[in-house]
């Protein structure tokens, strides 16, 4: 399994990813110039990718392209599909013509 932490670089303009392994829900291995090192306790690590804040759309554009979506993407999706529903629920209800 696998966990991303993505933090802000200020003075960077830009955000900082990190990539890891895990074990037991925790960080084991950080990845890191294309190889996974064992985590150590309390040491500080250079992240796995710097994005500039200018190219982080680019990047989702790029992932929504792949067809790769968030949970937060089937959150809406199901909530848009519910009021879709509904709203065809009323119309029978009102006796209104179905909305083609």
């Amino acid at each position: 399994m696998g966990m991303i932490r993505i933090t802000e670089d200020i003075c960077k303009f830009g955000l900082n990813v990190y990539i890891f392994k895990t074990k037991n829900d925790r960080p084991s291995h950080v990845l890191n110039n294309g190889i996974y090192s064992p985590v150590e306790e309390g040491k500080v690590y250079e992240p796995t990718l710097f994005i500039d804040r200018y190219d982080v759309k680019d990047l989702v554009d790029e992932l929504a392209k792949l067809d790769l979506k968030s949970e937060n993407d089937y959150k809406i999706q199901g909530v848009l599909s519910a009021t879709k529903r509904h709203l065809e629920d009323l119309r029978h209800l009102l006796k209104l013509p179905p909305k083609t």
